[in-house]
């Protein structure tokens, strides 16, 4: 969670503050200017930060071995299949886990963009 919240802070500190001072000028108010000037230049480093979150919660080993030994999850059942020699009932687990974690990354990968604020600011 700190690490998201610096992310996303890192995302509107970028935002230069003549954007917001423009809309200022411009007769927007303090929420419109969040909500529909500053939240989507910024949306690039809450798609990161919500990836690296939903990441981390994803993949908690360690509680999972933990807190839940007579319902394991799934991390957990591939790490018992490896342990107990079974390699290829492992390997299709893990090709299970991972297709999630693909097919989010590839929808927040349009997001996920150096150049988020090309063409912002004119002149």
């Amino acid at each position: 969670m700190p690490l998201a919240t610096f992310i996303i802070l890192g995302a509107f500190r970028a935002i230069p503050k003549d954007i917001e001072n423009q809309a200022r000028v411009d007769g927007m108010g303090v929420l419109r200017t969040l909500y529909t000037l500053l939240t989507p230049l910024a949306k690039a480093g809450i798609a990161v930060a919500f990836l690296l979150s939903w990441l981390t919660s994803w993949d908690e080993f360690t509680f999972a071995v933990i807190l839940s030994p007579l319902k394991p999850t799934l991390p957990v059942i591939v790490y018992i299949n490896i342990t107990e020699g079974s390699l290829v009932q492992a390997a299709a687990f893990a090709a299970v886990i991972s297709i999630p974690v693909i097919v989010l990354t590839v929808i927040l990968q349009k997001y996920i963009k150096g150049v988020y604020l090309s063409g912002g600011l004119t002149g």
